[in-house]
C-alpha cells in the first residue's frame, strides 16, 4: 500500500514538473511569432533608402544633361565662329573688287579680282572637305547626278553625261547638291524621231488633200 502512495506520489511530482517547464518551453515561440510585427520598419527604411537614391540619380542625370547640351551649344558658337573668320578675307577681296569695278579701273583687273574671289571660295570648300563632283563624261549615275533632259549624241556611249548645267558638289561620301546633267541617249532614237515625224507629216498632207 505504500508502495503504491509512493509511485503515485512520484507521477504527481513528474506531472507538476512537466507543467512547469511547459509554458518555459513555450515562450521561444511566442518570442518567434511576435518577429515579425518587428520587420516592416526594416522594409520600410529600404523603400525610403532606394527612393532617395533614385531621386538622387534622376537628378545627376538632369545634371549631365544640362550640362552636355550647353558643352554641344558652346562647340557650336565657336565652330561658326571660326567659319566666319575663314570667310572674312573672301568678303574683303569682294569688296575690293566691287570698289575697283565702281572707280572704273580696267575690267581685265576687276576679273582678276573675281576669278581670285571664286579661287578663294573653292579653295574654302575644299579645306572643309566639300568638292565638286566630276560628272561631264562620266556615265550618269542616280546617286550623284539629276538628269535635266538627254540628247542624241555619237561622242558620247548611251547615258554619259554629255553637259553639265550645274556643278554638284560632295562632301567625302554625302551628297551636298547633286549635278544637273544633260545624257546621251542612242543616235537611232532621233533617226526614228525623224521618221516617225515624217510619216505624220505625210499623213497630214493626204489627209488634206
Amino acid at each position: 500500500m505504500a508502495s503504491k502512495r509512493s509511485k503515485k506520489k512520484r507521477q504527481e511530482e513528474e506531472a507538476a514538473k512537466t507543467a512547469v517547464e511547459t509554458p518555459e518551453t513555450s515562450q521561444p515561440e511566442a518570442s518567434e511569432a511576435a518577429e515579425p510585427d518587428a520587420s516592416p520598419p526594416a522594409d520600410s527604411d529600404a523603400h525610403a533608402e532606394l527612393t532617395t537614391r533614385l531621386q538622387r540619380a534622376v537628378a545627376d542625370l538632369q545634371n549631365y544633361r544640362k550640362q552636355t547640351e550647353k558643352r554641344i551649344h558652346e562647340t557650336r558658337r565657336f565652330t561658326k565662329r571660326d567659319l566666319f573668320r575663314e570667310l572674312l578675307p573672301i568678303v574683303d577681296t569682294f569688296k575690293a573688287a566691287l570698289a575697283a569695278a565702281e572707280q572704273g579701273q580696267d575690267p581685265e583687273s576687276v576679273l582678276v579680282g573675281v576669278k581670285m574671289i571664286h579661287d578663294m571660295l573653292v579653295k574654302f570648300l575644299g579645306d572643309h572637305g566639300v568638292e565638286p563632283i566630276e560628272s561631264k563624261g562620266k556615265p550618269f549615275d542616280p546617286n550623284y547626278h539629276e538628269a535635266v533632259t538627254s540628247v542624241p549624241s555619237e561622242d558620247h556611249p548611251p547615258g554619259a553625261v554629255v553637259e553639265e548645267m550645274q556643278p554638284g558638289w560632295k562632301m567625302d561620301d554625302l551628297v551636298v547638291r547633286h549635278s544637273k546633267v544633260i545624257v546621251a541617249s542612242p543616235p537611232q532614237e532621233s533617226a526614228e524621231a525623224c521618221d516617225d515625224a515624217e510619216a505624220n507629216n505625210d499623213d497630214t498632207k493626204n489627209g488634206e488633200d
